[in-house]
């Protein structure tokens, strides 16, 4: 909807390329590191952009392969390589809990009723 009013600022692919970074854990440098690349990216065509508009911006970062649509599909896509089926590498999917199951040694041993 932003795109299409053209209230989309460039600044915001800052703020996004970030959250962004932030995803996958601390210790995931397979997904941080390209992410962190492109944020420094960003940042630089940013600052040159105060002068334009909305419009302008969007579509000069666009160009550059640096909008808010190229930032998405680069983290999906680093995304998708650490989700392959019989080989996730992505850590809060690895260590993730569910707080509300039942402990493993809860319930009776079937093997021992009479």
């Amino acid at each position: 909807r932003l795109k299409k009013a053209r209230s989309w600022d460039s600044k915001n692919n800052i703020h996004l390329c970030r959250t962004l970074c932030e995803a996958g854990g601390e210790i995931n440098q397979e997904y941080k590191v390209p992410l962190f690349n492109l944020l420094e990216k960003v940042q630089n065509e940013v600052s040159e952009l105060n002068h334009l508009s909305y419009q302008d911006k969007m579509n000069h970062m666009s160009q550059k392969n640096l909008g808010w649509g190229d930032i998405l599909e680069l983290a999906e896509r680093k995304y998708l390589d650490q989700n392959i089926e019989g080989f996730v590498r992505w850590p809060p999917k690895c260590h993730n809990r569910d707080s509300k199951a039942a402990p493993t040694n809860f319930g009776a041993n079937l093997s021992q009723a009479p």
